[in-house]
């Protein structure tokens, strides 16, 4: 498998706010060390965004001893925003990377294989949504190899800045983000390109996906019996024991 490149922006101004918001990075990147699974390795990428040098130096400090799915890497800017600290993490990754914001905790058990799989495959979809989900979007079910997802529809908050996984087809396709602009207006630039941008060669440019999983597992492949009339289910037992 190719390797995911967590990409993770921070910034932590001198005093209460930029303590606190360390603390708040150490927990939620020390639950993705815990409950991530991955075919592969998994690389993390701090871009940090002029933080107070101390805070930085820690939490980096911190990370080198605790996070062993891969490599750490850092990049570093003076208060340009949200946007171009994304930029510095995306040029170092390869063809997958995630942005998993650093005050996002993760509670329990996620699987990147299947997702990543799909993303490698599937040249019609450039990013899969893992987190929760934006008010008011909708789009079609679809079942993939890899599992169910909703194929969202091109309105409202389709893209957003919430945990996801992408391929870098998707960046090719609508551009870096926005730069110099606070997070929320990187955020609904980059969503109103994803809605109304029309990409040469895709039917609107790669589609945004987001993950349905549950915790059933189909485990009868071998066994169908759904198209198995009621008047013959007798015989069917006959043949299974004579089998």
């Amino acid at each position: 498998m190719n390797s995911i490149t967590i990409i993770a922006t921070t910034w932590f101004p001198k005093g209460p706010i930029g303590e606190s918001r360390k603390e708040y990075a150490k927990e939620a990147i020390l639950s993705w060390e815990e409950w991530l699974y991955y075919d592969g390795i998994i690389n993390l990428h701090i871009a940090d965004d002029g933080s107070f040098s101390d805070y930085l130096e820690d939490l980096v400090e911190f990370l080198s001893k605790w996070w062993t799915r891969g490599a750490v890497s850092r990049s570093r800017q003076e208060r340009h925003g949200v946007g171009a600290s994304l930029n510095a993490g995306i040029k170092v990754a390869d063809k997958l990377f995630a942005y998993f914001v650093d005050d996002w905790k993760l509670t329990g058990e996620m699987d990147l294989t299947p997702w990543a799989t799909l993303l490698l495959r599937e040249e019609r979809v450039g990013m899969v949504r893992l987190g929760p989900p934006h008010p008011y979007i909708a789009g079609k079910v679809e079942m993939f190899n890899e599992g169910w997802a909703l194929v969202l529809e091109r309105h409202h908050f389709a893209f957003g800045h919430r945990p996801a996984l992408y391929h870098k087809r998707m960046i090719e396709a609508y551009g870096y983000f926005e730069e110099d602009v606070n997070a929320l207006e990187c955020e609904r630039s980059y969503n109103l390109r994803f809605c109304s941008y029309e990409v040469p060669g895709y039917e609107a440019g790669p589609k945004i996906i987001y993950a349905l999983p549950s915790p059933f597992e189909h485990i009868a492949e071998d066994v169908h019996v759904s198209e198995v009339d009621p008047s013959e289910a007798h015989r069917l037992s006959i043949d299974v024991q004579s089998s």
